[in-house]
């Protein structure tokens, strides 16, 4: 409720002057802003500034031109620091869409802070609470969809998120796992490498770069060496 209007997408629809409701001491206002027309999205998806929700987002908007998707970024701020390089990745992402004319989209970002706490729960957890608290809205009535980029649906960690979005929407919401049929590789093999560049995957980056060492770099770095090495096998079949 900042009334930012992020320079992404469908922002153009959002209008720039605010709406303002009082605060619970009748004194001070808080200013909000409105979108003209009230356009409605269909669909949720949130976006880590990853690979996978990169590609997923990337499909989706290629194959529902005249449908809207309301994309949510949550910058985590835990110890793994990784937060800025995310929202980095993020904004490359969003004007690479936009360059290639995927701007059938509506961004919101919100931050979650851990403090001094020094205990962490699933990060998923994290996203199925704010997702529900941001469909609770009024103004998403009309989304009933959230794509998940997960590719196994059935960890106890997808189930803790889906239990806590329903109980933080308080409505049915359909939950599609858009890779439960693929693989890291070929996920890798069918996004533009331009926009698999631009992603961030590390969890625990040193000094702003890639560790390496983390399970998400080694996951990516094999995945990505194997579709290299099948590229070339592939190559050399057809000489």
């Amino acid at each position: 409720m900042n009334g930012i209007v992020y320079p992404y997408g469908s922002s153009h629809l959002i209008d720039t002057q605010n709406d303002t409701i009082y605060l619970p001491n009748k004194i001070e206002k808080a200013n909000f802003a409105r979108l003209k027309d009230e356009i409605p999205a269909t669909t949720l998806l949130q976006l880590s500034g990853g690979i996978d929700s990169a590609y997923v987002l990337w499909k989706w908007l290629k194959e529902n031109p005249d449908k809207y998707c309301l994309v949510h970024h949550i910058v985590l701020i835990n110890r793994e620091k990784r937060h800025e390089k995310e929202l980095e990745a993020c904004d490359k992402i969003l004007r690479w869409l936009d360059s290639q004319g995927l701007n059938n989209y509506f961004y919101i970002q919100n931050t979650f802070d851990y403090g001094n706490m020094t205990e962490v729960i699933w990060d998923v957890e994290i996203c199925g609470f704010l997702a529900g608290v941001l469909l609770r809205a009024d103004r998403w009535k009309n989304v009933d969809n959230i794509l998940l980029t997960q590719y196994d649906r059935n960890t106890e960690r997808e189930m803790s998120r889906r239990q806590i979005l329903r109980t933080t929407a308080r409505r049915n919401i359909n939950f599609i796992y858009k890779l439960d049929t693929m693989t890291k590789q070929q996920v890798i093999e069918d996004m533009p490498k331009e926009l698999f560049n631009i992603c961030w995957y590390c969890r625990t980056p040193i000094n702003g770069r890639k560790c390496g060492n983390c399970m998400t770099c080694k996951t990516v770095e094999r995945a990505n060496k194997k579709s290299i090495d099948d590229a070339y096998k592939n190559f050399l079949s057809g000489l």
